[in-house]
């Protein structure tokens, strides 16, 4: 219908809808396939860390599938900010007020840290009551209590990460640096920590989660950096 309304902003013709041209092709690829391999990393990184948790018996496994359930819950809401994030800084890059998409960068991280710290306390809060509505046994609803808190713990500079990395730095096109970034603390910290809490500390399952998530520290204090040095405003449009 919009091809058709020759009136509508979005309208082309088909030379104009195919034909991109090289330096555009080789651009997008060049900016997106970063991304593709960053969530493969991630995915099957993911994939792994059920194998360590599956070697400690089938109950970390079912504490550990409600812990991320529950904690996907109290995440969503900075899925709508990253996105936010991600628009209008990448937006204000292709205007070239590198300034402006700097300062909102900025704006985003302040509000991101600020409701990650409500909704880790509700999430401590309310450890209790999402117990009571799973049928555990009493050893593992204590078990599932602790893992509980390592999340909420750690909710926070996920978070904060989670914006960093989807709401600034791909704004500005800087996703090669995402990607080695999820290599190294994904496989290089997170992976063999899980395995060496598992096979040779012989942990529970709340302290291996906890060593797990203790590369988000480690991810943070990077993009962190990274975000203040500015290296990642790049207009991928010019």
């Amino acid at each position: 219908m919009v091809y058709l309304d020759k009136n509508h902003p979005f309208s082309a013709s088909f030379k104009e809808l195919t034909n991109w041209g090289m330096p555009m092709v080789k651009r997008v690829f060049r900016t997106s396939l970063p991304v593709v391999g960053n969530e493969a990393a991630w995915g099957i990184g993911t994939t792994v860390y059920y194998i360590a948790y599956g070697m400690i018996g089938p109950e970390a496994i079912a504490v550990v599938q409600v812990t991320y359930v529950i904690s996907d819950f109290f995440q969503s809401v900075f899925f709508g900010i990253g996105n936010a994030s991600s628009v209008m800084v990448g937006n204000e890059i292709g205007r070239e007020k590198l300034d402006k998409a700097y300062d909102y960068s900025r704006r985003f991280i302040i509000i991101t840290f600020t409701v990650a710290l409500i909704m880790s306390t509700l999430y401590f809060l309310s450890r209790n009551l999402i117990v009571a509505f799973y049928d555990f046994n009493p050893e593992t609803s204590a078990v599932l209590v602790k893992t509980i808190i390592v999340s909420a713990v750690f909710l926070t500079p996920k978070m904060l990460t989670y914006l960093i990395i989807v709401g600034v730095l791909r704004s500005g096109g800087d996703t090669k640096f995402c990607l080695i970034l999820e290599f190294i603390c994904v496989w290089a910290i997170g992976v063999p920590l899980s395995f060496f809490a598992v096979l040779v500390l012989d942990l529970p399952i709340h302290l291996v989660l906890a060593l797990v998530f203790s590369e988000e520290l480690v991810r943070l204090v990077i993009v962190l950096k990274r975000f203040k040095s500015k290296k990642w405003i790049n207009n991928l449009i010019s």
